[in-house]
């Protein structure tokens, strides 16, 4: 039988065949884009990270202990951002939507696209200027305001924060002091937060880490630590152990680490 003869005798199986290509292509490139970075984690991140690190963060705290975060990023950035829906800046009575948040909140019934609008949203009655793609980075579960809507928002300051690794990929740190730890409802999957306390391991103190479950998974993959209780010595500037790794949350929560540390103290060693 000759290839002719084939597509003569299996039209119909050919054409769905192609139809089904075709929108796969469509519906892969509409999530991920044409910037450039499609399939490539570490190319968001070198894209992404300086937007991260210049934005000032506020914490939520949902009931179950699951946080929402908001950004106030400089406007000159977010032109950086690969947009799904809409447009990538905020306006002044408007938030751009990272696009595993805007997931929930459409599974939520709170938006229904760009345009959407949210009252009293932690504060804040506003709309939804636009939906960014997926970057498999921590902006996909952030909500980026301006300053105005930032200044309304009830969240916490200087609890949430960026920090880089020496090949500038951002980070994200959640101070949570030892008193904070015992009221904590996150579950762990491996270790316990009963262990978020200094101990002492041949005579040297060190702190405990909390680890966000994918974040976890990143650090394996590098080798960082393989179990819970594994040692870190000068993990940005801290002697740590692993004291407990989270349940997967689809919320920010998966990409941080707890720490008892603040801003100020948490910087990689030089």
């Amino acid at each position: 039988m000759t290839f002719m003869n084939f597509l003569s005798e299996n039209k119909t199986g050919v054409l769905f065949a192609a139809i089904v290509l075709i929108l796969g292509i469509f519906t892969y490139y509409s999530i991920n884009g044409t910037d450039g970075c499609i399939g490539s984690q570490m190319c968001y991140q070198n894209k992404i990270s300086p937007i991260l690190l210049s934005s000032e963060l506020k914490l939520v705290y949902e009931p179950d202990n699951s946080i929402k975060l908001f950004a106030n990023a400089p406007s000159a950035y977010m032109g950086n951002f690969p947009v799904l829906e809409g447009i990538a800046y905020p306006s002044s009575d408007g938030m751009v939507v990272g696009y595993d948040e805007a997931q929930m909140m459409f599974e939520a019934g709170l938006i229904s696209g760009a345009g959407s609008k949210i009252e009293n949203l932690f504060g804040m009655d506003i709309f939804v200027n636009g939906i960014l793609r997926k970057t498999q980075t921590a902006a996909d579960m952030l909500h980026f305001v301006d300053s105005t809507q930032f200044s309304k928002n009830t969240g916490q300051t200087n609890r949430a924060f960026f920090k880089p690794l020496p090949d500038g990929v951002a980070k994200l740190f959640i101070t949570l002091s030892y008193d904070e730890s015992k009221n904590f409802t996150l579950k762990s999957k491996e270790g316990s937060i009963s262990n978020y306390s200094p101990k002492k391991i041949n005579g040297k103190t060190y702190y405990p880490l909390i680890v966000g479950y994918t974040e976890a998974q990143m650090m394996r993959s590098e080798k960082l630590f393989s179990k819970t209780g594994d040692i870190l010595d000068g993990f940005f500037g801290h002697d740590i152990f692993i004291a407990a790794i989270l349940e997967k949350t689809d919320t920010a929560s998966d990409m941080a680490h707890y720490t008892p540390f603040k801003s100020n103290e948490v910087n990689w060693a030089k």
